[in-house]
């Protein structure tokens, strides 16, 4: 195994090691989010933050990305790029959040159906983590640029434990509720992100000072090939979500939100892949092919050794951790992990597009499972419910896969049926990562 190998699968164990631990903490959020709101106030957090998290994505023009790129490309200096992706970053929080009190004020019949699900306070709330969230999301990606996969690594699990005592605090001592959760987010994240600027500064000589025009101009051409695949993926497993705040009861929406949350926790093997290999495949002429390959086979395994045992259990899972009245949940839980196991398979190929500067072929590709996924949700969720929306989520993610896999073999030269042939090294691969994992 070379050097290079052997390095990936170092980071590769330290990411994942920490994406487990952050799993086991998140986990701990959601129970006792679950036993103190319940399904109702589940559903309050939950369209609180859907309003939020749309205007998020869909006025972020692809900033965290651009940023990463720019600074792993070396075509901009990091000072420059950290500079510049910052400050496109908190404008672009503060328009959404603006935008939101904008759609909260204004009579719209539209905003009708979402604004009765929670109070203005909890929907102001849920507006004031716009900025906090994104300005998390790019001082994450400005960290892995620089592979600074240990920080990285206690940065997650950090997050984490304070999101956890936050909510222990406002939340189950003093609560308050839906707006203790909020609260929370918003305190935690701005927290973290005082610490990353910190740590930019003291460990790599980040030095502060104002944006030129043509660098800021520079991010957002590179952010507006990537906005609709960006754009795209926030639609795909969250538009279940959006139309339930519209049009099903709190309750309901508290059900999904309650599965949605637990089951994107699978994407936790393809998010280790993906920050660890897209710094890399940017700085390989060839965009890193094989290495593309391997991670894809050894994903698709560890995925379906991990689905076995949600099969199973998820239903004793979620009768001890949220208590019978999240049972609901179970279902749509199952079929949306489904979902993501799909998912994960196309994520790790977005490096290699995204890297070799085809992020246009990502969006292409998202956007055609954001029709599927549409043209489904509308025929499915009348019928079926929120199982429904769930059945759809896996609709979008197959159709937006096999058009990723597709543009993957065609620029790799790799054929897709030779993609999953299992080799000597592959099992090498595993053996090494668990052994660092373990010493980890």
């Amino acid at each position: 195994m070379n050097a290079t190998s052997e390095n990936t699968l170092r980071d590769l164990a330290v990411t994942f090691g920490a994406k487990m631990c952050a799993i086991f903490l998140t986990y701990g959020v959601q129970v006792v989010l679950a036993r103190t709101l319940e399904p109702t106030g589940r559903g309050s957090y939950d369209a609180s933050l859907i309003l939020a998290t749309a205007l998020l994505v869909a006025l972020n023009p692809g900033a965290e990305m651009a940023t990463l790129f720019f600074i792993t490309s070396r075509r901009l200096p990091y000072s420059q790029g950290v500079t510049a992706g910052l400050t496109l970053t908190l404008l672009a929080g503060i328009v959404a959040m603006f935008a939101g009190l904008v759609l909260m004020l204004a009579p719209l019949p539209i905003m009708a159906g979402i604004l009765t699900k929670a109070s203005s306070l909890e929907f102001m709330l849920g507006l004031a983590t716009i900025p906090s969230t994104l300005m998390l999301q790019t001082c994450l990606s400005i960290a892995n640029a620089r592979k600074d996969y240990i920080y990285l690594a206690g940065l997650q699990i950090g997050r984490r434990v304070v999101a956890l005592l936050l909510v222990i605090t406002f939340v189950a001592w003093l609560r308050y509720g839906v707006a203790g959760a909020l609260t929370s987010v918003i305190a935690g994240e701005w927290l973290l992100v005082y610490a990353c600027l910190a740590h930019f500064r003291s460990r790599h000589g980040w030095q502060r000072g104002l944006p030129s025009r043509s660098d800021l101009l520079a991010l957002l051409r590179y952010g507006a090939r990537y906005y609709l695949g960006k754009l795209g993926n926030f639609v795909n497993f969250k538009l279940g979500a959006l139309v339930l705040a519209f049009l099903a009861t709190t309750e309901e929406l508290g059900y999904y939100g309650q599965a949605l949350a637990i089951a994107i926790q699978f994407l936790a093997v393809s998010d280790s892949v993906f920050l660890i290999l897209l710094p890399r495949v940017a700085e390989c002429a060839d965009g890193g092919a094989e290495l593309i390959a391997r991670a894809l086979r050894l994903t698709f395994l560890l995925g379906l050794v991990v689905m076995a045992p949600i099969f199973v259990f998820a239903e004793p899972l979620f009768l001890l951790s949220f208590s019978a009245a999240f049972l609901p949940s179970v279902a749509p839980f199952q079929i949306l992990v489904l979902g993501f196991f799909l998912r994960s398979l196309g994520k790790t190929v977005e490096p290699f597009l995204i890297g070799t500067n085809r992020p246009g072929s990502v969006s292409l590709s998202i956007a055609v499972g954001l029709v599927a996924n549409l043209a489904l949700l509308f025929y499915l969720y009348p019928r079926w419910g929120i199982v429904g929306a769930a059945w759809a989520l896996v609709a979008n993610y197959a159709a937006s896969t096999l058009l990723l896999l597709l543009f993957y073999t065609r620029k790799s030269g790799i054929a897709l049926a030779r993609i999953w042939l299992v080799t000597g090294d592959d099992l090498t691969a595993v053996q090494a990562a668990v052994r660092r994992l373990g010493n980890r």
